[in-house]
This record gives C-alpha cells, sequence and structure tokens, in this order.
C-alpha cells in the first residue's frame, strides 16, 4: 500500500512538472539553433471494462503531449494518467495501473515506447533521416506503394512505436545511391517497406538528366495477424501480401 500511495503522489507530480517546464525553459540562446517548445493538453473521462468484475469503470482523464525541438533532433512524448476518487480515507485516489506496470498481455516495450511519441533526427529528404515512435506521413519515393502511411490510427487504445530511417551516400559524398526505410510496428514487424536508390548521371553536368534517380521499391504486410483485435487474422484468404516496384524522379 506504501508503494501505491507513492506512485500516487509521484506521478501527478511528474505531469506538473512536465506542464510548467517548457515555460520556464524557453530562454534565448546566443549561439547556435533555438530550442522550440510545444505542449498538448488534454482534460476528460475515459470508461474501461474491469475484467475480474464485468463491470464498466471510469476514470478521469489528464493526457500531455509536451514537444521539444533544437536543430536537427526532435523529441515529444505522449504521457495519459487515467485516474478517480475512490472515497477511502487511506488512499482516495486510483490510478489506473494498466497505464503503467507491465504485465503478460502489455509487457514493458510495449508498455513505455509508446510514451514517446516521437524521437527524430534530421527531416524527410535530408542524406540522414530517423524517427522513432508515432509516424503519420510514412513515404517511399512517389508515394505510388507507400504514400502518406499513418501508424497512429490505433491511438490511443493501442499505441504503436515505429521507425522511418533513410540515409543517402551523399552523406559520404558518395550521392550515387540511398536507401530509404519503413517500419510500422517496432514490436511486431507488421508494416514494411523499403526503397533502394541510385543516380547513375551525377557524374554528368547535363542539367536536365544529373539529378535523375530510378529507385525500387518493396513494401507490404508480413503479419497481418498483428492486427487481430482489428483486423482478420492470416490465413488462406486473409495472407500477408508484398508489393514492389520501379520509379523515377527527377
Amino acid at each position: 500500500m506504501k508503494t501505491r500511495n507513492r506512485m500516487t503522489t509521484l506521478i501527478p507530480a511528474i505531469f506538473l512538472l512536465l506542464s510548467v517546464f517548457p515555460l520556464a525553459a524557453q530562454v534565448d540562446t546566443e549561439e547556435g539553433p533555438s530550442p522550440d517548445f510545444g505542449l498538448g493538453l488534454i482534460i476528460g473521462a475515459q470508461t474501461f471494462l474491469d475484467e475480474s468484475t464485468g463491470e464498466s469503470v471510469t476514470y478521469q482523464k489528464l493526457a500531455l503531449s509536451p514537444e521539444f525541438a533544437i536543430g536537427k533532433f526532435g523529441i515529444a512524448l505522449d504521457l495519459t494518467l487515467h485516474y478517480r476518487f475512490t472515497g477511502d480515507q487511506e488512499n482516495n485516489v486510483e490510478i489506473r495501473s494498466e497505464d503503467w506496470v507491465p504485465s503478460e498481455e502489455m509487457p514493458f516495450l510495449d508498455l513505455y515506447l509508446p510514451k514517446f511519441r516521437y524521437i527524430r533526427y534530421g527531416f524527410k529528404g535530408e542524406p540522414l533521416y530517423v524517427k522513432l515512435g508515432a509516424i503519420d506521413d510514412a513515404t517511399l519515393g512517389t508515394g505510388f506503394i507507400m504514400g502518406g502511411y499513418n501508424n497512429t490510427l490505433f491511438r490511443p487504445e493501442e499505441p504503436i512505436f515505429g521507425m522511418g530511417f533513410d540515409l543517402d551516400g551523399a552523406l559520404f559524398s558518395f550521392p550515387y545511391v540511398g536507401l530509404e526505410t519503413f517500419v510500422g510496428n517496432l514490436t511486431s514487424w507488421d508494416v514494411i517497406g523499403a526503397r533502394l536508390k541510385g543516380r547513375p548521371l551525377i557524374w554528368s553536368e547535363i542539367p536536365v538528366v544529373k539529378n535523375l534517380e530510378i529507385g525500387l521499391t518493396v513494401a507490404g504486410d508480413i503479419a497481418p495477424e498483428a492486427r487481430e483485435a482489428y483486423w482478420a487474422p492470416a490465413t488462406a484468404d486473409n495472407p500477408s501480401i508484398a508489393v514492389w516496384g520501379f520509379d523515377v524522379l527527377q
């Protein structure tokens, strides 16, 4: 009970600190890029089914989304606190443990990785781009095979932690090749995609063809059973799928 009381006091304190930190930390810098801060706040209520009793339980909801960016680096958190007042004199505030305590159904990584909404370095189209977490604009090449894919559709009921990673040879003074990749969910590896690109005429001085880019894209859903709670699992009638194709960019 003492541990639970400490958690009851500690978690709201953390939320309060996160809510005031962006305001207090906005200071001018004389050198380098200026930091950028933001904070999203949602207050409401949400009802859950108590599987032990079969009854519905309503909790108050406090959701914070602090965001920090400086230069090419950016990070955002997605923290939701569900609590209710029980009227118990010993512990009159109850925090929903499923949000913070790992279980067999929700292992540690599945529970805590999505609390980082995203971690990013660089921007799409730059020689080095890495984004982990929530990705709502995953595009490979022209986007004909994978364009604007969104791995946040199941939030908040099922937060998913994905990855976008692009590496161009221009980073190493070798602009002839590059790679774009995407993984929808790093814990299940369901929707994945990759594009290998080449610029065979980059050495040329001809403006029209110098930056001609040829790409091979492969993408698919190799584990449709990962979405079993929302879609039918993989069967003979609903198999995993993959699509590939070439594209040309100027």
